[in-house]
């Protein structure tokens, strides 16, 4: 399922970049920078990075009042219309030693076929959804990519439903 912004989410994004690319030391709007926008935009309170130790998890944001958490990601790519895009969630080696005697797959290597290749990818990636999910406290995976052009000029939103786990 996709999601908009509602008007007010909406006009809090666009005055968050604005004033976010307003600082001359901020090259663009990316990392820890578009982490607190999409707080500000959600009204979320943004953890303190002072007293929160930041951890490799999924879910970049969590309302722990809908139990929703969202992967965020700045992708640098002109946001047109029917245009496609590729963003990393996240990087798995699961041909390494301990990982695929982890993940089942104890002979992969690379030069192991795709489609137990894929396996092993998509059973790393269903266990780290569900990992995270519990650690964070998830009911509702999403994503949230903030598409953006060369020149900071241009910017779109998309929001969406994680499809679910994948059937390994």
């Amino acid at each position: 399922m996709l999601y908009k912004l509602s008007d007010i989410e909406r006009d809090r994004l666009q005055q968050a970049v604005s004033a976010a690319l307003s600082v001359p030391f901020i090259a663009g709007v990316e990392g820890y920078v578009w982490e607190s926008i999409f707080h500000h935009v959600k009204g979320l309170p943004l953890p303190d990075p002072h007293t929160s130790k930041r951890k490799k998890s999924l879910f970049d944001a969590v309302d722990t009042q809908t139990r929703i958490g969202w992967s965020l990601k700045a992708v640098q790519h002109s946001p047109t219309v029917n245009s496609t895009f590729e963003a990393v969630i996240q990087r798995a080696d699961v041909t390494e030693d301990k990982k695929r005697v982890e993940l089942g797959f104890p002979k992969l290597t690379l030069d192991s076929k795709p489609n137990q290749i894929g396996r092993a990818i998509l059973e790393h990636w269903n266990r780290k959804i569900q990992s995270d999910m519990l650690a964070q406290g998830v009911d509702k995976p999403r994503v949230a990519i903030l598409l953006k052009s060369k020149d900071h000029r241009r910017y779109a939103f998309l929001e969406r439903n994680y499809s679910g786990i994948a059937k390994v």
